[in-house]
């Protein structure tokens, strides 16, 4: 024989140790996989079957798992009185018996004082002696152990090893098994303290497979015929909405009701026959042709969008498998929209300021010179009531805010009018809790309000931003409108009240055309008429006549408060001008004439009129009291809440207000079912216009 050649025999040998070494570490890998799949395992079934109705039960579970699923000889859970160092067996399971009560020594009280997990080989030498004797009392040769916080501040402890004495498959502990029982400890522990949550921890923790496959996508695996082959990710099937998806067709779960002819769908069936046929070395040149996206349906009805990738598993240079990942990509693609609609937005805003531009920017400047002469007082209203903010001054800042907003909307700044809305309905909450005198002025309280009107000054500075980047003159465009404002707010404050021919000059220099100071509104109506369901004319005249700088200041705004109202209150549906025998489409017209003492303004539609019975009832009583005045009080409204046009009762106190400041005065007039006409004249004279009668309709 040839085994007498010592050189052969160590060769043989030398194979044969090296078969056997390949073998172990073949050995190793599997089992090290089956180990963790065991760990997953326990995850899940400790998150699907356990209770939480009691400490026990929950216990139990988690001892069947350890014992069941991962193969442990000892598991136990215990409650331990950390005043006297004693455990009590909660539950527990195990080849040898199991005592119900346990006293430590103090080396086994200091390590769980010490060490909230851990684990124990019996057979590493140097381990701590505190440990070691923990093990002693337990009577286990090696396991692992993991304290968290019971209840009536006693510790629960988890424990799960070999029994000492007797022998086992799992004699020793491997490197990953403290960390999943930590984890699964970590688990199990906030399952016990929050029992209310466990639905959602369950949903959480049957997606952990995610977590170990370190990716977020759906994963399956299917071969030539397209079927799905026993890789598939957790995510897959909750993507998926299948429960089992070995066997399952590619095709049918990516183009679920794509009927046979469908061209997407055949062209996915073409290119899978093309990519199983392509060599693994130029699988580059056919992976191209793949499908990027796919609109799933579900069974619910609902559409996701997915992006796909492919993958090849490759045996030689042959393709077997191909590994599909799908990720919902309908949240982020929402989002993109998003951006892309607040671009458009944008873009439509500085379109719009290039037009204001271009028609004269007179409107514009004058709103921003008003927005912030309201904000600067409502600043000087809160430096005045430190303490406590009287109703008075809450009604005060209610109708800057509420003009504020209402003239923001006229020009598409729709985060100065959000953030005014808000700075409402602090001021909503105020005036509805105000008790005595007024509300107290807490730090908390004055913080929102200032943080409010930081707000709606930084979106006007945005607004005056845009407006900046779309004029050609740049910044300089605040300064530039017929003549340099700030010059001629120099001249009209030097000349004051002269009545001679200097002092008439300078007046008609500051004046503003009648058509300009409504021309936010004229904009603002077909908006405000489509959001409350009705169709609106509105009609100016005329538009030449100039108006006085003081009331052109304060015109806008009242104009705004006065024709939202109308829309909002008085022109009702079409179908319901339509059974009243009056033309479908409403009109609102806003008349201005010279008068001796100035200007008179009426604003007239030919809506149903006043309702007297919702204004008497949200007025409070006061005897002899006319509904048509009752509707310039503080608070009152026919609207049960408001919306986008109907304030909470600050329109027409809002509109009396401004005017008083001009030397103005409002007065309404109605007829019930046909219209309602609002009168703005000059104190001195009567507020009755020169109009047809009110028994003339409206043309």
């Amino acid at each position: 024989m040839v085994a007498s050649d010592p050189s052969l025999v160590a060769t043989l040998k030398a194979k044969a140790m090296l078969l056997i070494q390949r073998e172990r570490e073949v050995y190793a890998l599997r089992l090290g996989r089956e180990r963790m799949m065991a760990w997953l395992q326990a995850f899940h079934r400790l998150s699907e079957e356990a209770r939480p109705e009691a400490v026990v039960s929950m216990c139990a579970e988690w001892t069947a798992v350890m014992i069941e699923e991962l193969h442990f000889q000892t598991a136990a859970a215990y409650q331990h009185d950390v005043s006297n160092g004693e455990l009590s067996l909660i539950h527990g399971r195990s080849h040898s018996p199991l005592n119900d009560r346990v006293a430590l020594n103090d080396g086994s009280r200091r390590t769980l004082r010490e060490c909230g997990d851990g684990v124990f080989n019996g057979e590493v030498v140097g381990q701590s002696p505190d440990v070691a004797g923990l093990a002693h009392c337990l009577h286990l040769a090696s396991f692992l152990w993991y304290v968290f916080p019971g209840e009536k501040g006693q510790q629960v402890l988890l424990v799960a090893g070999v029994a000492a004495g007797i022998a086992g498959a799992q004699g020793t502990i491997s490197p990953d098994d403290p960390v999943y029982f930590t984890m699964l400890g970590r688990h199990l522990a906030v399952l016990l303290s929050n029992a209310a949550l466990i639905g959602a921890l369950g949903s959480a923790t049957r997606n952990l497979q995610e977590l170990f496959d370190h990716m977020r996508q759906a994963i399956v695996a299917f071969d030539a015929t397209g079927a799905v082959g026993s890789i598939s990710s957790r995510q897959a099937k909750t993507l998926f909405q299948r429960d089992d998806l070995q066997g399952c067709a590619v095709r049918d779960l990516l183009y679920r009701h794509a009927p046979s002819y469908d061209v997407d769908a055949a062209s996915f069936g073409e290119w899978l026959e093309m990519a199983f046929a392509t060599p693994a070395e130029e699988w580059a040149s056919c992976e191209p042709y793949a499908p990027r996206e796919v609109t799933l349906v579900r069974p619910s009805g609902e559409s996701i969008l997915l992006e796909l990738e492919f993958r090849p598993l490759v045996r030689g240079s042959t393709i077997t498998q191909l590994m599909l990942l799908a990720t919902d990509v309908s949240l982020a693609r929402k989002l993109e929209r998003a951006v892309q609609t607040h671009e458009v937005e944008h873009a439509r805003r500085l379109t719009a300021m290039r037009s204001l531009i271009a028609g004269g920017t007179q409107a514009f400047l004058g709103f921003v010179e008003s927005v912030r002469s309201r904000l600067d007082r409502c600043d000087a209203v809160l430096r005045e009531y430190p303490t406590v903010l009287p109703t008075g001054a809450i009604d005060e800042l209610f109708r800057q805010a509420h003009t504020i907003r209402g003239e923001a909307r006229a020009f598409d700044l729709i985060e100065l009018e959000a953030a005014t809305r808000k700075l409402e309905e602090d001021l909503d909450e105020l005036r509805r809790t105000a008790h005595g005198r007024g509300h107290v002025l807490t730090e908390s309280v004055l913080a929102r309000l200032q943080s409010g009107l930081a707000l709606a000054r930084k979106a006007l500075d945005d607004g005056c931003e845009v407006l900046v980047a779309a004029s050609p003159a740049g910044s300089a465009v605040f300064d530039q409108i017929t003549v340099q404002r700030s010059a001629l707010r120099t001249l009209v404050e030097y000349v004051g009240d002269r009545s001679d021919k200097l002092g008439s000059l300078v007046s008609r220099l500051a004046s503003v055309p009648f058509g300009v100071v409504a021309a936010s509104v004229v904009e603002a109506v077909p908006s405000w008429a489509e959001s409350e369901g009705t169709s609106v004319a509105l009609k100016v005249d005329p538009r030449e006549l100039m108006v006085p700088e003081a009331l052109a200041r304060v015109l806008p705004g009242v104009l705004t408060h006065l024709v939202r109202n109308a829309i909002a209150h008085g022109i009702e549906a079409p179908a319901e001008r339509t059974a009243a025998g009056k033309p479908e489409r409403g009109t609102i017209r806003i008349v201005a004439d010279q008068v001796a003492a100035g200007i008179r303004v009426t604003v007239e539609d030919d809506g149903q009129g006043l309702n007297v019975e919702g204004i008497v009832g949200a007025a409070p009583p006061a005897e002899g009291f006319p509904a048509t005045e009752r509707v310039f009080l503080p608070g009152v409204s026919t609207r049960q809440s408001p919306d986008a046009l109907a304030g909470r009762g600050v329109g027409l106190d809002a509109v009396r207000s401004e005017l008083a400041r001009v030397r103005y005065d409002a007065s309404l007039a109605f007829s019930p079912g046909r219209w309602t006409r609002v009168t703005i004249a000059p104190r001195l004279v009567s507020a009755t216009p020169d109009l047809p009668s009110p028994e003339v309709p409206v043309p």
